[in-house]
């Protein structure tokens, strides 16, 4: 097989079709990259906890790269390699400014979630649940929450991530504004209409690193695939990076390849390519913009 050892794609937009769903060609060309050598590993803004059904799906023993990199868990052995929380003091102060602006937030931890609990959040929520049930996998726990009961969770649990959609224009001018000054947070955009607010530094990319460093793969064997802002490091930082033509415009000038669509299986035929196929891909220098 060609030189990539440790594949690592995003869930959502990336190697999920639009209905969230792994279709059997990518289920496969996955397994033939697995039985030819690669370790590959999902990388995703959910928490472990909603990823274990994909991982179910693939019959997966890596790594979960979860949180946007705030946390690695190795499911399996109950083992974690990397972890980084959210301060809880300038994360109490953001949930306050959330309350008083009226956003939909949520606070994430490994296991569970806390949220007041909007329509549109506890509907993806039962759907991701919906599947964990017929993968045989635990669902997710959804609590609802005011912001003291997530404040204490903060300071007395694992706190990895907090998610907030901003519904316009306005909403999302507010988290800009807030996000102008120095909150001791890192935020940035994991769909078109939300930001995910993390720990100082927090991205996928070190947590890419710890799965290198527990399998000892040097850097030049990992390859990534992203469709979002919240995969620029990651893109930025391999040696081998891909981005899915259905990508945000800043990754895609970003991306040293740009393939298929997440609705045209894009990752799956990446790696019958350039890693089952052992094309080289092109260099990294490309102009922005070109299509490979």
């Amino acid at each position: 097989m060609g030189p990539f050892t440790l594949i690592c794609s995003d869930l959502d937009g990336t190697l999920l079709d639009n209905s969230s769903r792994i279709s059997l060609y990518s289920a496969e060309m996955i397994a033939r990259a697995r039985a030819e050598g690669a370790i590959f590993c999902l990388t995703s803004g959910r928490p472990p906890a909603m990823m274990a059904a994909y991982q179910a799906r693939l019959g997966l023993d890596s790594p979960l790269i979860a949180n946007n990199g705030a946390i690695v868990w190795l499911p399996q052995a109950g083992v974690c390699l990397h972890r980084r929380p959210i301060p809880p003091a300038p994360a109490l102060d953001f949930l306050s400014f959330c309350q008083r602006s009226g956003l939909d937030w949520a606070v994430f931890t490994q296991e569970s979630i806390y949220t007041p609990g909007s329509p549109a959040r506890l509907r993806r929520y039962g759907e991701y649940n919906a599947l964990a049930k017929a993968q045989g996998v635990q669902p997710i726990r959804v609590h609802t929450a005011t912001v003291e009961t997530a404040v204490q969770i903060l300071l007395t649990q694992c706190g990895l991530r907090i998610s907030v959609v901003f519904r316009d224009g306005r909403e999302e001018l507010l988290l800009q504004e807030y996000f102008s000054q120095p909150r001791g947070l890192t935020h940035v955009h994991s769909t078109p209409e939300s930001y995910d607010v993390l720990a100082p530094g927090v991205n996928k990319w070190d947590g890419i690193l710890a799965v290198s460093r527990y399998y000892g793969i040097p850097e030049e064997r990992i390859c990534v695939f992203g469709n979002d802002i919240n995969d620029m490091e990651m893109v930025a930082r391999a040696r081998t990076a891909f981005a899915v033509s259905n990508a945000e415009r800043p990754l895609l000038d970003l991306a040293p390849i740009v393939i298929e669509s997440n609705q045209d299986e894009g990752v799956a035929h990446a790696i019958r390519r350039y890693i089952l196929g052992n094309i080289v891909p092109p260099p990294k220098n490309r102009q922005k913009g070109e299509r490979p």
